[in-house]
């Protein structure tokens, strides 16, 4: 791009596609709907904007590029009687659907936590701004994988902003009205979903609101989050995880490669693994050895559980068996052994053996 306000140039084949399909969805920006002719493909459907068709292409511009384990795929993109058509992955509810008609636990939780913000940091390091987290826009797929979905008010950190990006229970202060802000938007917006998660309700209510006093009565309810997230039933790093991303000043919130260095709200409580805490810390330190950025978290999680197996399964000095649980939690998460940590032959060869006797899923 050549200037700050460039926007993007995509090309776009026509295709005639004339049945309409069964809805999924609809939102501001289009509608989703399956797509009976291929197996688990959705078509999500935006029609050109006559006032200002750059804006219809936004969306398709960004997200087609994007390739991020937690991030919807789009594979292809169509132009068909007025309206631009994406095809992208079908999953299988989103999360809002999911919390409120499956078993929903503080370890799904945990594990959303970290693939959202792991989506996000892929974002921010393209000076992606996603412009709409919120939990309707989390597709959750039949293996409970996270995957963050619509770009419509997405951006480049160095376009020029829009005021009405973000749902206005989601938008941070600094976003109202204004022009001038940045990824720190998606952090707050981030803080408000992580909460209804836990809660199954907004953290800025929309109750009583009137569309000409938006900003006002949000403004008014931002002085209730403290006390609204001391309420929640969840672990205290999750609380403070929540007010870190909602605080009123963007500078004081922490930036999304921030909160996953940390790590605050990926830590397992070590008796949910009928561990000790020593014996926990012990892994965790032996973990933070391996340098793999955001996936040391996942895993430090595996390695937990597979000590855990191991040592019911055999008797003795336990010890051994926390080499054997990483180079199994790295052999499932990385697919290769970590380099930054030497496994004799001995490690290996019962690292292959627990291996062949489980049916591991990283998922749980």
């Amino acid at each position: 791009m050549n200037s700050a306000n460039d926007k993007p140039n995509i090309s776009i084949p026509v295709h005639i596609i004339p049945e309409q399909k069964p809805l999924i969805g609809k939102g501001g920006f289009g509608t989703v709907r399956l797509d009976t002719n291929i197996t688990d493909v959705a078509t999500k459907e935006i029609p050109i904007n006559a006032s200002n068709p750059m804006l219809t292409y936004i969306e398709p511009c960004i997200s087609r590029y994007l390739n991020h384990p937690n991030i919807i795929k789009i594979n292809d993109i169509l132009s068909c009687n007025g309206n631009i058509q994406m095809k992208q992955e079908l999953g299988s509810m989103n999360a809002d659907t999911y919390i409120r008609t499956k078993e929903f636990n503080i370890t799904i939780l945990r594990k959303w936590i970290y693939q959202l913000l792991s989506a996000l940091d892929y974002l921010h390091d393209r000076c992606i701004i996603h412009g709409d987290v919120k939990i309707e826009n989390l597709i959750i797929m039949p293996n409970t994988t996270l995957k963050l979905c619509d770009f419509g008010l997405s951006c480049k950190k160095q376009w020029k902003k829009n005021p009405k990006a973000y749902t206005s229970t989601h938008r941070a202060p600094e976003v109202w009205n204004s022009t001038v802000w940045d990824e720190k938007a998606d952090v707050w917006a981030l803080g408000c979903t992580v909460y209804e998660l836990c809660s199954g309700t907004q953290l800025i209510s929309p109750v009583g609101i009137q569309p000409n006093q938006q900003e006002k009565m949000c403004r008014e309810r931002y002085k209730l989050i403290k006390d609204r997230v001391q309420a929640l039933q969840v672990p205290d790093e999750i609380k403070q995880f929540i007010l870190s991303c909602t605080d009123i000043l963007p500078s004081y919130r922490p930036s999304i490669k921030q909160l996953l260095s940390t790590n605050v709200p990926l830590k397992d409580d070590y008796s949910s693994f009928n561990m000790t805490q020593d014996e926990y810390n012990h892994i965790q330190n032996r973990c933070l050895l391996i340098k793999e950025g955001n996936y040391t978290g996942e895993i430090l999680r595996i390695a937990a559980k597979s000590y855990s197996n191991l040592r019911d399964l055999n008797k003795g000095d336990p010890t051994p068996f926390i080499d054997v649980a990483l180079y199994v939690a790295s052999s499932i998460v990385l697919r290769r052994e970590p380099t930054e940590l030497l496994f004799n032959s001995s490690v290996k060869a019962q690292a292959d053996i627990f291996l062949s006797l489980i049916n591991y899923d990283i998922d749980i």
